[in-house]
């Protein structure tokens, strides 16, 4: 099977922002952790944050998770097996207390 290297540099860049410990990254602290070329790190954090998928900090010119990625957690938070398992017990649980069912679930 073939493998796209610049695919597997997007996946490795986006892995840097899996931490509680620092939200924002330069592209500078990017290219060197990724041993990257500056431009190549920059035309990929250009092209995810005009695609929603990173924010860019006027004030620092760092970027972090953008709201995309909030976007599609939902999607997959909606349909996780647990909510489908969850669902008529809460139905169950609101009709014996005479009550709709909060949030949709």
């Amino acid at each position: 099977m073939q493998e796209y290297k610049t695919l597997k540099d997007l996946i490795k860049m986006l892995l840097l922002f899996n931490t509680f410990q620092s939200d924002e990254k330069s592209v500078t602290d990017i290219a060197k952790t990724l041993d990257m070329l500056p431009s190549k790190a920059s035309r990929m954090l250009a092209t995810m944050e005009k695609e929603g998928f990173l924010d860019r900090s006027q004030e620092t010119n760092k970027y972090r998770l953008g709201i995309r990625f909030f976007e599609l957690g939902m999607v997959y938070a909606f349909h996780l097996p647990l909510r489908r398992i969850l669902r008529p017990h809460i139905e169950q649980m609101a009709k014996e207390h005479n009550r709709r069912p909060v949030g949709g679930l």
